[in-house]
């Protein structure tokens, strides 16, 4: 089985809107990430080789310029998961 995967950068202050990732993970890989799940009042900052499951929805922030990477959630199957998100910079 392969992993599905996408790596991203961002400039500082880049911003993503993430939809329909329920269960995928998103790894910090350089800079650092604010990260905000719908509906939940805790933010996450995450550090380079630090990572967190997305929810439903989230917003990414990059806080410097930022390299990330996406993980497909298990059994995501052959479809582009990524292509179900919504990724809009701001």
């Amino acid at each position: 089985m392969s992993v599905q995967r996408a790596v991203l950068q961002l400039q500082r202050d880049g911003f993503l809107s993430l939809r329909d990732l329920q269960g995928a993970t998103i790894s910090c890989l350089e800079g650092t990430l604010w990260i905000t799940h719908d509906a939940d009042p805790h933010d996450i900052l995450l550090q380079p080789g630090q990572a967190c499951a997305l929810g439903s929805g989230a917003a990414v922030q990059a806080l410097k310029a930022s390299r990330i990477a996406l993980e497909a959630p298990q059994g995501a199957g052959q479809q582009s998961w990524v292509s179900r998100a919504v990724l809009r910079p701001a």
